[in-house]
């Protein structure tokens, strides 16, 4: 008799296996209602802080040497955007005896390190170019999706530069100027 009970759990407990195990539905197959699922919503455009401190970050000389741009006046660089506009704006202030070459240098940096935050926030925008030897051949893909606004002043409050480029426009600032390592 014990073994009889010990037949029929074992046949019960198979059979309960048999009826858990059952065959995946194809919701497609089947016009069945798909599962509800949440989707968790994405930013849309980029992230304008993350670039400025980016930037800010790339900026910095990484032998503790002095910032090479000392004609730019601490604290007074910025970095901010409108995705509904599609802008981006780059903003400094500068020593007075600064010249447009001085602060097209420092722009150079600036825009390349811009170009590489935006490809790396989203895989629509393509890097900047950096050729064998070191030197940048352009400032990627995402100017061509956001305008780009400079506006530079000296510290006398004179606009030394004041451009809004469209997007796909071509950039007067040239990408091949690096600093120096």
């Amino acid at each position: 008799m014990l073994s009889k009970r010990r037949i029929l759990l074992v046949l019960f407990l198979l059979s309960c296996l048999l009826f858990s195990c059952k065959k995946k539905t194809d919701y497609t197959k089947n016009n069945a209602a798909a599962p509800n699922m949440v989707q968790v919503p994405t930013q849309s455009g980029l992230d304008f802080v993350e670039m400025h401190n980016f930037v800010i970050d790339g900026l910095q000389p990484s032998d503790g040497e002095e910032m090479p741009y000392i004609f730019i006046v601490n604290n007074s660089f910025d970095i901010s955007g409108d995705n509904d506009k599609m802008e981006i704006t780059v903003k400094c202030t500068c020593l007075d005896g600064c010249v447009l070459h001085d602060v097209d240098l420092f722009l150079s940096d600036v825009l390349y390190l811009m170009a590489l935050n935006a490809s790396e926030q989203s895989s629509k925008y393509k890097a900047p170019t950096v050729l064998n030897d070191g030197t940048h051949a352009d400032f990627g893909t995402v100017f061509n999706s956001y305008d780009l606004r400079l506006f530079v002043i000296k510290q006398s409050g004179e606009v030394l530069e004041d451009v809004l480029i469209k997007k796909g426009e071509q950039i007067p600032v040239d990408p091949r100027y690096i600093r120096e390592v």
